[in-house]
């Protein structure tokens, strides 16, 4: 699979998740922009520490009113301002994906992380607003793109995702 000519977006780039994202696109011959509110110095800071130094861990009742703007801040504004800025010269380019990740708290909510998880259900629907946006394809799919998914699904790159459907529809159902 080949992505040259592609410029990609990476969002949360100093991360353990962008940054495996950012190397992945790289190999398969994607340019990319990296993006991250992390200083360049803070940018190996292990997990433990980051999460140690949180406080949105807590009763909504006890949520700090600072720890939900920052979670809203980072995980939905920004999206957003990103999409914003960018979605014109996807559409006139007629190439668009916008790929988000949201954990599972964008989908079942966990005791005492309540900014978190309305932060990432939010995301949840704004991907499926510019989706309906910018890129319902009205063509059917391909037998051979299902079957690549399939072999997706079936490789080691596929192992985790069990349970779940997975629309391959052109948009239909954000639309």
């Amino acid at each position: 699979m080949t992505l040259e000519g592609k410029t990609a977006h990476v969002v949360g780039f100093a991360g353990a998740i962008g940054s495996s994202i950012a190397t992945s696109l790289a190999n398969a011959g994607c340019d990319i922009i990296g993006v991250d509110k992390a200083k360049q110095d803070s940018v190996h800071i292990s997990i433990d520490k980051i999460k140690e130094s949180r406080l949105s861990v807590s009763k909504i009742e006890e949520l700090p009113d600072d720890n939900w703007e920052d979670d809203i801040t980072v995980n939905l504004t920004a999206p957003f301002m990103v999409i914003k800025q960018l979605l014109g010269s996807m559409k006139e380019k007629g190439w668009r994906r916008i790929i988000h990740i949201s954990t599972i708290c964008g989908l079942v909510a966990l005791r005492n992380v309540s900014s978190y998880i309305a932060s990432k259900s939010g995301l949840i629907g704004l991907t499926r607003d510019a989706a309906r946006l910018a890129h319902p394809t009205k063509q059917f799919t391909e037998v051979d793109q299902i079957a690549d998914l399939v072999l997706f699904l079936c490789s080691p790159a596929g192992k985790n995702m069990t349970g779940t459907a997975i629309p391959m529809d052109g948009g239909i159902t954000v639309s």
